[in-house]
């Protein structure tokens, strides 16, 4: 799995689709096929069949219960592959974070940069204003105080 990266102009749930080993990414599909209201009709019907044709409860009882068994098997991978999707959108966000944090940085040094530079310039102005005024006699106005 690679490492987010904030410069880069991809959407973190790619990084958490890479992440998926490939039968967490058939676990997934098979998950969005049988987890759907056309599955829950399916089996309401696949039922009525079943008693309407008076075939053992037994075998349907059986049927049933291999099925809750995969579905706690469903909703445990559900619940780890939540855990990483979250773990990856956490890392992703803080790689954004960082580096919106060194852009406030960068954008800081360059706003303290002019500012200082907008100073040397206001000084040098303020001189050269003063060595104009000497050379031609003019006396300086007082400041306010």
């Amino acid at each position: 799995m690679r490492d987010y990266n904030a410069d880069e102009k991809v959407d973190w749930h790619d990084y958490y689709l890479e992440a998926l080993t490939p039968v967490q990414t058939v676990s997934i599909r098979l998950g969005n096929i049988l987890f759907t209201p056309l599955s829950a009709l399916l089996h309401t019907i696949w039922f009525v069949v079943w008693f309407a044709a008076g075939l053992s409860i037994n075998l349907l009882t059986l049927v049933v219960s291999l099925e809750a068994i995969y579905i706690t098997l469903f909703i445990g991978l559900g619940q780890k592959l939540q855990d990483t999707r979250s773990a990856i959108q956490a890392k992703a966000d803080k790689a954004v974070a960082e580096h919106a944090e060194a852009h406030r940085q960068e954008l800081a040094e360059s706003q303290a940069k002019l500012l200082k530079q907008n100073t040397d310039l206001t000084e040098e102005i303020e001189r050269l204003t003063e060595q104009i005024h000497k050379h031609l006699g003019i006396k300086p106005e007082p400041t306010a105080p």
